[in-house]
Formats: structure tokens, sequence, C-alpha cells
């Protein structure tokens, strides 16, 4: 309804609205042209961009390794998001290239917000043998492992070091 009353010339799809088939359908249908941002399933006929997400995982991981660190958590991004599942490739790439198991017990799902941070935060943290570094999937959930490690009385980065995703404003803080 809201197409038929407006004139709509295009629209930004964001992820995972973006892989939405009733709103493509829609939009087609309509004639609005658009674009995604990091669809799951890449479409040659439709406009979209996305970031090399596999080859940034594997980046930070080998960074994270380089610095010493070989328990390493990972808290994955939400399951409609297509990033979630290469940053995850790429993380599990970099340690078998390294010869480091991908340990299960360090991988926890997460929704790219706040909160699910804090939750694998707490779970990855509470482990008898706990990572010395987390990977989040985004800044967020990033943010969420440095509060819980901070209520626990865990110095960053001398005790555990916190890596997201995203480069968001609040990453700089």
């Amino acid at each position: 309804q809201f197409l038929q009353q407006t004139r709509v010339d295009g629209v930004i799809l964001a992820a995972p609205i973006g892989d939405v088939k009733e709103v493509t359908e829609l939009l087609l249908n309509h004639g609005v042209l658009f674009a995604q941002i990091a669809p799951k399933r890449e479409n040659p006929d439709w406009t979209w961009v996305q970031s090399d997400d596999f080859e940034a995982s594997l980046t930070l991981t080998d960074y994270i390794v380089s610095l010493g660190h070989e328990r390493i958590g990972f808290v994955k991004g939400h399951t409609d998001h297509g990033a979630t599942g290469l940053r995850y490739k790429g993380y599990k790439q970099s340690l078998k290239q390294h010869g480091i198991g991908c340990d299960k017990s360090l991988v926890r799902p997460g929704s790219f917000d706040f909160a699910a941070g804090k939750r694998a935060a707490v779970a990855l943290l509470s482990l008898e043998e706990r990572p010395t570094a987390i990977i989040a999937s985004n800044d967020d959930m990033a943010s969420g492992v440095i509060h819980v490690a901070h209520e626990m009385g865990l110095k960053i980065p001398k005790m555990l070091s916190v890596a997201g995703f995203d480069d968001t404003p609040l990453a700089s803080r």
C-alpha cells in the first residue's frame, strides 16, 4: 500500500531484509529499484554490495594468533545475516592454517546485539579453561563481551583480548 501511495524511486535493503523474498518480489512488481547490502545469496540481476567477510575474519584471526593466542572464542552473528557464516568460516580457516583445532566449546551463538555479547561472554568466561581472546561478529557484541569481562575483573587486553567487526562509532569508545 505504501508503494502505491508514494513515489519511491529506489531503496537500499540492509541485511537481513534484503534476503526476504516477499520484499524483493514486492519491489520488483512495483518497478522500484533496490540495492542489497550483504545479501546471503547474490542475484546477478540485482545490485548488491558486500565486504569480504571471510577474508576480514581470516585476517583478524591470523592477527589474534600472531599475538600468541590459541584459545580464541568466537561469537557468531544472527543466522539470517550472510556475514555470519562467512566470518565464522574465516575464523575456522585461520585456526586450521595455524594448526589450532576449532574447539566447539569456544563458539557461541549471537544476534548482533549487546545482550547477545553478554550472554556469550558469560558462557565463554565461565569455562574452566577460558579463552584468552574473543572475536565477536560485530562491535555491539564485542562491547557486551567487554562489559562482562570488566564485571569479572578481567583486564583488557592484559587478561583478555577482544575484537569485533564493522568499525562502528561504539568501537572507537
